[in-house]
């Protein structure tokens, strides 16, 4: 994605306690510092500390509905994990 100035991808961001972009849109955030790295196997495990999180907006209704499901962010999303 590409910076705009307060803008990444076309969403307005501010910057988060580390630096990182905090995406004005995004209902809910968790900002971590990294504290170590674990490499097992062929995956790379990272540990963080949190150092800030923040709800946007309080969940109408029950909180699973909520619940953000990978298929419902269309076909061209694919997680083989």
């Amino acid at each position: 994605m590409s910076r705009e100035g307060d803008k990444i991808g076309g969403e307005v961001f501010r910057e988060g306690e580390t630096g990182s972009p905090i995406l004005e849109s995004a209902p809910a955030f968790v900002e971590c510092s990294l504290v170590d790295t674990l490499e097992k196997g062929d995956h790379s495990l990272f540990l963080g500390r949190i150092v800030a999180a923040s709800l946007q907006n309080e969940p109408e209704g029950r909180p699973d509905e909520a619940t953000l499901w990978l298929k419902d962010l269309g076909e061209k999303i694919f997680y083989g994990g």
